[in-house]
């Protein structure tokens, strides 16, 4: 570890202590808003989404056989990029700086409203973007549409401005610890669930505006010891989330040709070829890239290897949904009595529930397939 390493760690713990102990204000048992009763029983919403996702497997199922084949793709897909008014559009130079531009002052935007706006939720920005605009709407997005995350990222496009500025001389490319993988995200994101579903101050402005800042100087110094792209896959926790929620979408970025992985640190290319790797695509030529309409949610069954770390990103994920959805109970609100240690128990009891499901799911799977 190098001297600049030890004194940016100790640096971004200091900011993090800004934030200071929880303000004594109700519990809201959310990152923002009011909740409400279900005009349902809660027997029927459950079992109405157990149902849902029942039926979601049917078109992962459809295509799945597909994907294993020795064919070149495994699925339907068509490039978008192949239309020339459309390419024109997606691949102008007006239209990708000015999304990094409306990126980056939403970013600034939300720190100042935090810092020197009216500190009511309801009359603030920050709360209203950070957890409406932001973590639901642009998941949504991401699923249902593609993921534009690697475009619009604030922290990334922030410091590659700021490392074209200083001549490329930001990045010390310290080795990465294969050990680490991405632990340092899903470290980062159960912090994230906890603030969203336990912290009291998540809705304060202030709150919010110095939660950013910690963020960003973490992102920021791992960007800069480790090297952008080695942080951005294993440190970065919204760009860990959004990945995984990009394989649900119904588009997906593509690589022709072997050229632009030589280099590339991250890239695994299976039998279909670059998916989904952004280093790659911005590395290739014009020629080389592709924006492809496929199946929804077939980049789900991709031939790719998981991580230990990735496998439990994606159980946080579905444990902190589940947590959000059970802290509205009444049972639950007749339980704990939105008391800040009994939520936070509950939180980090949810993910171990979850591996328990999954790891009794494998064993069945292994019973039933014969190993």
């Amino acid at each position: 570890m190098t001297t600049t390493l030890r004194r940016a760690v100790p640096a971004a713990l200091a900011l993090l202590l800004l934030v200071g102990p929880p303000s004594v204000r109700p519990a809201l048992a959310h990152g923002f808003g009011q909740t409400y009763d279900l005009p349902l029983p809660l027997w029927l919403y459950l079992w109405g989404a157990g149902a849902a996702v029942l039926v979601s497997f049917v078109p992962i199922s459809l295509f799945s056989g597909g994907a294993r084949k020795e064919e070149p793709y495994g699925y339907p897909r068509y490039d978008l990029l192949g239309i020339s008014p459309l390419r024109a559009v997606l691949t102008s130079r007006a239209l990708l700086s000015g999304l990094k531009l409306v990126s980056v002052s939403l970013f600034l935007l939300v720190v100042l409203a935090g810092f020197i706006g009216e500190q009511g939720e309801g009359y603030n920005f920050a709360p209203t973007f950070v957890w409406i605009i932001f973590w639901v709407g642009l998941s949504f997005f991401t699923a249902f549409v593609g993921n534009v995350w690697p475009l619009v990222n604030p922290w990334k496009v922030l410091f590659e401005w700021t490392d074209g500025l200083a001549g490329g001389r930001l990045e010390m490319r310290e080795p990465y610890p294969d050990a680490w993988s991405v632990w340092p995200a899903v470290a980062l994101y159960a912090a994230f669930v906890w603030i969203e579903l336990v912290f009291y101050g998540a809705s304060l402005p202030l709150s919010i505006s110095l939660l950013v800042l910690a963020y960003s100087v973490l992102t920021w110094s791992g960007m800069s010891v480790f090297g952008k792209g080695a942080w951005l896959r294993g440190g970065e926790a919204f760009s860990v989330y959004f990945g995984i929620l990009g394989r649900f979408a119904p588009t997906e970025v593509r690589v022709k040709g072997s050229r632009p992985c030589r280099d590339c640190e991250a890239c695994q290319p299976a039998k279909g070829g670059c998916v989904n790797c952004y280093e790659c695509f911005a590395a290739a030529r014009p020629e080389e890239r592709e924006l492809d309409l496929r199946p929804p949610a077939v980049g789900l069954v991709r031939p790719e290897r998981p991580s230990a770390g990735g496998t439990v990103f994606v159980i946080l994920m579905l444990a902190g949904v589940a947590y959000d959805g059970l802290l509205a109970t009444p049972l639950w609100l007749e339980i704990v009595r939105l008391t800040p240690v009994t939520q936070t128990a509950g939180l980090f009891l949810m993910p171990l529930l979850f591996v328990a499901v999954y790891l009794g799911f494998v064993k069945l799977s292994q019973l039933a397939g014969g190993g």
